[in-house]
Protein backbone atom coordinates (compact mmCIF):
# COMPACT_ATOMS: atom_id res chain seq x y z
CA UNK A 1 0.00 0.00 0.00
CA UNK A 2 1.41 3.23 -1.00
CA UNK A 3 1.06 6.68 0.95
CA UNK A 4 1.53 8.59 -2.33
CA UNK A 5 -0.69 9.30 -4.97
CA UNK A 6 0.63 8.49 -8.50
CA UNK A 7 1.85 11.70 -9.14
CA UNK A 8 3.95 11.90 -6.41
CA UNK A 9 5.44 8.39 -6.91
CA UNK A 10 6.66 9.36 -10.62
CA UNK A 11 7.92 12.58 -8.96
CA UNK A 12 10.00 11.19 -6.85
CA UNK A 13 11.21 8.32 -8.93
CA UNK A 14 10.40 8.46 -12.35
CA UNK A 15 7.54 7.43 -14.93
CA UNK A 16 8.32 3.90 -15.66
CA UNK A 17 5.65 4.08 -18.88
CA UNK A 18 4.18 0.43 -19.00
CA UNK A 19 1.63 -2.24 -20.46
CA UNK A 20 0.28 -5.32 -19.70
CA UNK A 21 1.89 -8.33 -21.46
CA UNK A 22 -1.19 -10.19 -20.98
CA UNK A 23 0.55 -12.41 -18.83
CA UNK A 24 -1.58 -12.19 -15.85
CA UNK A 25 -0.48 -9.13 -13.62
CA UNK A 26 3.02 -8.82 -15.76
CA UNK A 27 4.06 -5.63 -17.22
CA UNK A 28 6.49 -4.14 -19.13
CA UNK A 29 8.58 -0.93 -18.15
CA UNK A 30 9.61 0.98 -20.26
CA UNK A 31 13.79 -0.25 -20.70
CA UNK A 32 14.97 3.50 -20.66
CA UNK A 33 13.53 3.90 -17.25
CA UNK A 34 14.63 0.42 -15.96
CA UNK A 35 18.51 1.00 -17.12
CA UNK A 36 18.54 4.40 -15.70
CA UNK A 37 16.99 3.55 -12.34
CA UNK A 38 16.64 -0.55 -11.25
CA UNK A 39 19.80 -1.65 -9.87
CA UNK A 40 21.38 -4.64 -8.65
CA UNK A 41 22.28 -4.41 -5.19
CA UNK A 42 23.97 -7.08 -2.56
CA UNK A 43 22.98 -8.02 0.60
CA UNK A 44 24.83 -9.11 3.72
CA UNK A 45 23.64 -12.69 3.22
CA UNK A 46 25.10 -12.55 -0.45
CA UNK A 47 21.99 -12.30 -1.93
CA UNK A 48 21.95 -9.96 -4.54
CA UNK A 49 18.59 -7.74 -5.22
CA UNK A 50 17.27 -5.00 -7.36
CA UNK A 51 15.91 -1.91 -6.05
CA UNK A 52 15.53 1.44 -7.15
CA UNK A 53 18.85 3.33 -6.87
CA UNK A 54 17.17 6.19 -4.97
CA UNK A 55 16.63 3.37 -1.93
CA UNK A 56 18.66 0.11 -2.79
CA UNK A 57 21.61 1.16 -0.19
CA UNK A 58 19.62 2.53 2.37
CA UNK A 59 17.67 -0.81 2.14
CA UNK A 60 20.68 -2.70 2.16
CA UNK A 61 21.45 -0.82 5.81
CA UNK A 62 18.18 -1.40 7.49
CA UNK A 63 18.13 -5.08 5.77
CA UNK A 64 21.32 -5.96 7.90
CA UNK A 65 20.64 -3.79 10.97
CA UNK A 66 17.40 -5.77 11.39
CA UNK A 67 18.41 -9.09 10.61
CA UNK A 68 21.03 -8.64 13.58
CA UNK A 69 19.02 -7.40 15.99
CA UNK A 70 16.09 -9.76 15.90
CA UNK A 71 18.14 -12.39 14.99
CA UNK A 72 16.17 -13.34 12.09
CA UNK A 73 16.85 -13.01 8.49
CA UNK A 74 14.59 -14.18 6.15
CA UNK A 75 14.30 -16.86 3.80
CA UNK A 76 13.68 -14.84 0.80
CA UNK A 77 13.48 -11.42 -0.46
CA UNK A 78 11.57 -10.15 -3.07
CA UNK A 79 11.97 -7.03 -4.77
CA UNK A 80 11.71 -5.27 -8.41
CA UNK A 81 8.73 -7.17 -9.92
CA UNK A 82 7.18 -5.52 -12.99
CA UNK A 83 3.51 -5.99 -12.19
CA UNK A 84 0.40 -4.62 -11.07
CA UNK A 85 -1.64 -4.71 -7.84
CA UNK A 86 -3.69 -7.40 -8.11
CA UNK A 87 -6.57 -7.44 -11.10
CA UNK A 88 -6.10 -3.58 -11.69
CA UNK A 89 -4.81 -1.45 -13.91
CA UNK A 90 -2.53 0.36 -10.93
CA UNK A 91 1.08 -0.18 -10.85
CA UNK A 92 2.92 -1.66 -7.76
CA UNK A 93 5.28 -0.84 -5.67
CA UNK A 94 6.75 -3.63 -6.75
CA UNK A 95 8.03 -2.07 -9.80
CA UNK A 96 9.30 1.02 -9.16
CA UNK A 97 11.55 -1.22 -7.22
CA UNK A 98 10.99 0.13 -3.74
CA UNK A 99 8.90 -2.58 -2.47
CA UNK A 100 10.15 -5.67 -0.64
CA UNK A 101 7.86 -8.65 0.28
CA UNK A 102 10.08 -11.36 3.12
CA UNK A 103 10.02 -14.52 2.77
CA UNK A 104 6.37 -14.34 1.04
CA UNK A 105 6.02 -18.14 0.80
CA UNK A 106 5.96 -18.28 4.68
CA UNK A 107 4.04 -15.07 5.90
CA UNK A 108 0.39 -14.98 5.97
CA UNK A 109 0.67 -11.65 3.27
CA UNK A 110 2.11 -13.49 0.80
CA UNK A 111 0.60 -13.86 -2.80
CA UNK A 112 1.29 -18.11 -2.76
CA UNK A 113 1.07 -20.24 0.50
CA UNK A 114 3.20 -23.45 0.39
CA UNK A 115 1.71 -26.34 1.42
CA UNK A 116 2.97 -28.51 4.65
Amino acid sequence: MSLLTASQLVALYGNPSWHKTGKGRSVDLDDAWERKNIRWFKLHTGKRVRLHRLVGAEFVAIFKEACEVSGYTPTSVQTFVPRTIGRSDKLSLHSYGVAVDFAPNDNWLGAVRRKK
